[in-house]
């Protein structure tokens, strides 16, 4: 009895033993030696019970208690066992499951980072193939600006931004100043410059501003000529540093023919006034002297009818004397104002004293003002008749055009300068729109033909006329001939 029990209880304990192998098999997911130890205790359970079954039916005694006890010990020894590695293997797994997963992780990262590599790959190729684009484009530019460049008929230099140096330039700047190449690297704007102060102002404002343009400047070749150019300039980086480009065109033809069409103005405006001088003075010595001869017949026809007591005539007669005092009048007139006599025989003030009074209104007060010290002085035929019709055209314009009350007419001579004003107090006009009337440019042409400058302000209440001239006075009338 005691045999069967312990028998029972050796089957009990290896039916746990083979749970607890099959639990492992699930654990290890089926691992070949686990599912071979489960297997061997199922089978060694089945037989346990087979052994049961036998010894109830009588068919067999069983096995002998020595053996029953050893497999009971077996069996406690293989659930201590397996017991302990249980969770060791559970944790194993677990933690291969977390390795696995980790690796799958990390594999999905390692793709995806492929994946972002492969794309900054081909980004950087397809940069590498842009930069390699635009340096062959900018090799292209650089030959065609490199073409430009040597092919400019203008003389063109360019200049390190820091030191104002030159550091390049074209055949046709070598051709202009007469200077080797290697001469010219070096050289700054200033040493072939005849005015290097205004050089550097404009190299400066180049770099302030980016461009600059001057209509004007005297350059010096290496033979020491100087010559006018025009120049256009700016400013930009190149090659990782500031530049400034300096294109240089000589204007020689231009001034020659500005001089040459000056000169043609200056002396079509002396035979212009020539001819009025000779107009005048026919008008004075001819038709005047003629009408001063037929105003003593008509005195001397009046006497001889008063002391004939003819009164019948005497209206007509005394019509006839005022038209012929309005014909002298206005002979006189047309004789000043082709040409006015006092300005050759006393000079430009007294002119212009004369010209106050031959325009005064009773709207609007006339006032000539000038120095006593330059009273009767000369400063020569073509400035005193371009001065005195300057004025004459201002005055004109303010009285006609200004709705003025009064106008001043300044002379002034200091400091080797002739100033001339016209001041008044009008309405004021617009010299850019007004700059394209017939009066503004004749005292333009005037101002020009002589050398002077001409400075037209206007604003409500006040618009002056001003010209200035350096000059100096003739010592005697005889000497502006």
């Amino acid at each position: 009895m005691t045999a069967t029990i312990l028998l029972v209880l050796a089957a009990g304990l290896q039916l746990v033993a083979a749970y607890m192998s099959l639990r492992l098999v699930r654990l290890t997911r089926g691992r070949v030696a686990w599912l071979l130890i489960a297997a061997g205790l199922v089978l060694v359970t089945i037989r346990r019970v087979l052994d049961l079954i036998s010894i109830a039916k009588g068919i067999d005694k069983g096995p002998t208690m020595p053996d029953v006890v050893a497999a009971i010990i077996a069996s406690l020894c293989f659930i201590a066992g397996l017991s302990a590695i249980g969770p060791l293997f559970a944790a194993a797994i677990q933690g291969e499951e977390m390795l696995r997963k980790a690796h799958g992780e990390l594999e999905k990262r390692v793709q995806e980072r492929t994946a972002e590599l492969a794309q900054s790959v081909a980004d950087l190729r397809q940069e590498v193939a842009q930069r390699q684009q635009a340096q062959q484009a900018l090799r292209e530019s650089e030959e065609r600006y490199r073409q430009l460049f040597a092919s400019e008929l203008d003389a063109i230099m360019l200049f390190d931004a820091e030191t104002l140096q030159i550091i390049d330039a074209n055949e046709a700047a070598t051709r202009l100043y007469g200077y080797e190449m290697d001469e010219f690297l070096g050289m700054t704007g200033a040493a072939f410059s005849a005015e290097p102060k205004q050089t550097l102002q404009s190299m400066r404002q180049t770099l302030d501003e980016g461009n600059s343009r001057v209509m004007l400047r005297w350059h010096r070749k290496k033979d020491g000529t100087v010559f006018p150019v025009e120049i256009h300039s700016s400013s930009f980086m190149l090659g990782g540093r500031k530049v400034i480009c300096g294109s240089s065109h000589d204007i020689t033809k231009r001034i020659t023919a500005q001089e040459a069409l000056r000169a043609a103005h200056r002396q079509l405006i002396v035979a212009r006034e020539e001819e009025r001088r000779r107009l005048s003075r026919e008008l004075h010595d001819s038709v005047g002297q003629q009408i001063v001869a037929a105003g003593l017949k008509l005195r001397a026809l009046e006497t001889e009818l008063k002391r004939c007591a003819y009164d019948a005539a005497a209206g007509p007669l005394a019509e006839l004397v005022a038209q012929h005092r309005q014909l002298s009048e206005d002979v006189r007139r047309v004789s000043r104002a082709l040409y006015p006599m006092i300005l050759e025989e006393l000079g430009l003030a007294a002119a212009l004293r004369q010209l106050q009074n031959d325009m005064a209104c009773p709207e609007t007060a006339v006032e000539a003002n000038s120095p006593p010290e330059i009273e009767g002085a000369r400063f020569g035929r073509e400035v005193e008749i371009a001065f005195y019709r300057i004025a004459q055209e201002a005055l004109t314009n303010a009285l006609r055009h200004g709705k003025c009350r009064q106008v001043f007419l300044d002379l002034d001579f200091e400091q080797g300068q002739l100033h001339l004003s016209v001041i008044d107090d009008g309405c004021g006009f617009n010299p850019d729109k007004a700059g394209a009337g017939q009066g503004l440019h004749s005292m333009r042409e005037r101002t020009e033909a002589i050398g002077a400058t001409l400075e037209i302000t206007s604003e409500p209440g006040r618009s002056c006329v001003r010209v200035q001239l350096a000059a100096q006075p003739i010592a005697s009338p005889s000497q502006q001939q």
